[in-house]
């Protein structure tokens, strides 16, 4: 069920429609995908709980996986222990064939725009409405950008104070994305008035030349009050994850892009299983091998450190690499020891990337990736 408001102010982004030459309801494969990712995504949530809410040492709960810890694999469909997916990881590094050798990307090669070594550079991010944010993004000479329907995204509610007839601002976004690059604005001007002036925007980058973009969803705990299944909100992931590939699909192609994502702070490979069942639905669903729809992932809990391997490992049909970062990354430190009489805490304010933990941070995450990219 889909909130009046919205349908009448968004109509294109639901209903039916034709996508890769099929036949596709955007409603249905909401209400689908969140019936079953549903549980998957509450035990997830309730571990990240269950764990916050431990009374052991920190040493003791958030050490590494025990070797024998048993992970599902969404490619074979076994279960692997936490020891084979390290070993296959030194196996590739080494270039060891063995039954437990794995590698990012093996199934579906990395398009060259979207290559982290081929296509190097800033990636910006920031919201996709107004429309002035998203003409600024498809202008800008960095090689990536972000649609953001996460950090810096505008609110998926209507703020406190707000005018009735505002636009909820995700969907504003994810409308403007869509007639973005289908092409409607490439010979248009969008003037809006700012600070009592009139001003005027156009798209002056070529469509070829466009910043190569990877849509940012909510992360797993963020639900949608104004897109119900059951009775109950659907997940922002699903949601957001559906309208950008349904909506955008057929124009990227035409573009000779694709559908990419950047995933907000994995912290366990439970987590992970969700996205990549997700996708691979999505995958199914659009007629395209799976792993297509290639992701980039946020490591920036310290949590998922000690199980990143294996995080990387259950997204490896897709994984383009993960990033790091400063604030939340030493947020989650204080979270972690935050129930430790003897703890001392980082300054976030004053502890920065080159600083020694921060820089071990950085350097674990290069090799992890380098050995799981050869």
């Amino acid at each position: 069920m889909i909130r009046a408001d919205i349908l009448q102010q968004f109509p294109e982004l639901f209903g039916k429609r034709r996508v890769n030459g099929r036949e596709l309801d955007v409603d249905e494969v909401i209400a689908t995908l969140t019936r079953e990712l549903r549980p998957a995504i509450a035990q997830a949530l309730a571990a990240r709980r269950e764990l916050l809410a431990s009374p052991k040492p920190v040493r003791e709960k958030y050490g590494w996986l025990g070797w024998d810890e048993q992970l599902e694999d969404p490619v074979t469909g076994r279960t692997w222990t936490f020891r084979e997916v390290v070993q296959g990881l030194v196996d590739n590094f080494l270039g060891k064939e063995s039954k437990v050798r794995w590698r990012l990307n093996d199934e579906v090669p990395i398009p060259d725009h979207v290559h982290p070594t081929k296509n190097p550079g800033l990636e910006l991010t920031g919201p996709w409405a107004p429309l002035d944010m998203a003409m600024n993004a498809l202008n800008s000479a960095a090689p990536v950008n972000m649609p953001d329907f996460e950090d810096a995204a505008p609110p998926h509610f209507t703020p406190e104070g707000a005018p009735a007839n505002q636009p909820l601002g995700v969907f504003a976004a994810m409308q403007n994305s869509k007639e973005l690059q289908e092409g409607r604005w490439n010979e248009k001007a969008y003037e809006v008035a700012k600070k009592g002036k009139k001003r005027s925007y156009r798209i002056a980058t070529p469509q070829p030349r466009w910043p190569t973009r990877l849509a940012r969803p909510p992360s797993l705990h963020i639900v949608y009050d104004h897109v119900t299944v059951d009775g109950r909100p659907a997940p922002g992931l699903v949601v957001i994850a559906t309208l950008w590939a349904l909506s955008n699909h057929d124009a990227l192609a035409r573009s000779g892009s694709g559908v990419y994502f950047y995933i907000p702070k994995l912290q366990t490979p439970r987590e992970a299983l969700v996205v990549e069942r997700l996708l691979s639905r999505l995958e199914e669903l659009v007629g395209v091998p799976v792993g297509t729809y290639k992701v980039k992932m946020l490591y920036e809990e310290g949590n998922a450190g000690r199980q990143l391997p294996a995080i990387v490992w259950t997204l490896r049909r897709r994984l383009l690499g993960t990033n790091v970062g400063r604030w939340d990354y030493l947020g989650s430190l204080i979270e972690m020891w935050k129930d430790d009489p003897n703890a001392i805490f980082p300054d976030p304010q004053s502890v920065g990337m080159a600083t020694p933990n921060m820089m071990a941070y950085q350097r674990y995450n290069a090799l992890l990736m380098l050995m799981a990219g050869m």
